[in-house]
């Protein structure tokens, strides 16, 4: 992926300098490797012609490690009440600058485990967030599904370079887009979930139950907006065309796959397929949204029970902390959920930092982030520390500079724009002395 020249220039960190310095130091003291200062050419001799390319450093330095790494003894101890402490601090400020209500946060380090709600999961009736809320998972659900692609592939049923034709017709550019590019997200094909027909019937009637093959239709009647492999563009229409994959190849519905190659293996036994339903297991939170007709800046809409078959495999996976933490350390390490050759494949960034095979890598954090209408999620694993980060929102709302996702009244336009799972990830990643950078703060993507 091509970065800017902020981001080429970007060091790396060298120890913490947060307050998991001594649950971390190890992990974190990685030096400036990489940073040396170019030599000057002699006097004597001519000047260059040609200006290399500096190739970037891979985002996860050391993959065979990282798939090979045992757990903690202690990673399900408490951690210290002191750094949970600091933990919570982080959170309640950065919890007010979100439109959140309310959030579930999770960290697990090898030392130790804390978890902690904060604020309202249904503001309405003044009930409290819980740890073990239920949320939307939005767009982390991706993960999970290129996750099974990766299965399927280990298992010889399919193979990441097969052109998308070979298993649902009428796809537009089907024998030149691969499976890889539908989990890179670089198809090129357009996103069924904005300007189409079928997105104003959502906006009008959100309860409205949509099969796969519509949400496709849609896409596919519009042109596409890039050429195959070209560009990665965020759209959902990529991982929904995954899922339809992956049931053609097997036989067997999405829902059943999820369970029988992550969530029953992982344990995950508080994740759910929803399916076309939108109830969600208690307990759980009520979400606010800007997407419908019926919403207002002054006034949200309760999404908490739109139904779920608008995201199919892009993003109707629903959980909760305990799940996510451990669904962040199997996505980052691969253990559990592939074979050490292909986790070690998907660890494999040599570009940098990236979205590869459905995962967002940056300076050795993994992970995923997403909405859905009235909830943000954000998981990630640090290859550099061995800790997982989990965050649960009830809103996808964005606030600071937002120009193209809701943002609240009264915005602070000196914050960058981020949903409130984000924002509160990305302080305490810097609280741990590993900072977090989004992608998108960084320059524009490319292909992968």
């Amino acid at each position: 992926m091509a970065r800017d020249d902020a981001n080429a220039d970007r060091t790396r960190s060298t120890s913490p300098s947060g307050i998991l310095a001594l649950v971390l130091a190890c992990g974190l003291a990685s030096g400036l490797a990489g940073c040396s200062t170019p030599v000057e050419p002699a006097p004597s001799e001519p000047p260059a012609t040609e200006t290399a390319v500096e190739t970037p450093e891979p985002c996860v330095e050391d993959p065979v490690a990282v798939a090979d790494r045992p757990v903690g003894p202690a990673t399900l101890n408490p951690l210290d009440t002191g750094i949970a402490a600091q933990l919570d601090g982080t959170v309640q400020d950065a919890l007010a600058d979100t439109a959140a209500d309310g959030a579930v946060v999770g960290v697990r380090t090898p030392d130790g485990t804390w978890t902690a709600a904060f604020g309202l999961a249904d503001p309405a009736f003044g009930i409290p967030m819980t740890v073990g809320t239920h949320t939307r998972l939005g767009s982390v659900t991706t993960a999970f599904t290129t996750t099974l692609l990766l299965q399927l592939e280990q298992q010889g049923v399919l193979a990441l370079d097969d052109p998308v034709s070979t298993y649902v017709p009428g796809v537009p550019n089907g024998e030149s887009i691969t499976l890889r590019q539908l989990a890179d997200g670089t198809s090129g094909l357009a996103d069924y979930s904005r300007g189409t027909d079928l997105a104003a019937a959502r906006d009008a009637d959100p309860r409205t139950v949509f099969t796969p093959q519509q949400l496709l239709d849609a896409a596919f009647a519009e042109p596409s907006v890039a050429a195959p492999g070209a560009e990665a563009t965020g759209s959902p229409t990529d991982a929904v065309l995954l899922g339809v994959v992956l049931e053609a190849a097997t036989g067997t519905d999405v829902g059943t796959l999820y369970g029988t190659g992550i969530l029953g293996p992982l344990g995950l036994e508080q994740t759910s397929w929803p399916g076309d339903s939108p109830e969600l297991p208690a307990p759980d939170a009520s979400g606010a949204t800007w997407q419908g007709d019926a919403a207002t800046p002054e006034s949200p809409s309760d999404a908490t029970s739109w139904n779920p078959s608008w995201a199919f495999a892009s993003g109707a996976l629903v959980g909760e902390i305990g799940d996510l933490l451990d669904w962040g350390r199997a996505a980052g390490t691969g253990q559990g959920v592939l074979d050490r050759d292909h986790a070690i494949a998907r660890l494999a960034f040599p570009d940098g930092d990236a979205q590869a095979l459905g995962l967002t890598c940056m300076d050795g954090w993994i992970g995923a982030d997403g909405s859905i209408a009235g909830y943000s999620t954000s998981v990630y694993y640090d290859t550099t520390t061995d800790t997982t980060v989990a965050v649960q929102t009830n809103t996808d709302l964005g606030t600071g500079d937002c120009t193209e996702i809701g943002a609240p009244l009264e915005n602070d336009a000196d914050l960058p724009c981020r949903t409130a799972a984000m924002r509160i990830f990305v302080a305490l990643s810097e609280t741990m002395g590993h900072e977090f950078v989004p992608l998108a703060e960084q320059g524009t993507s490319e292909t992968p």
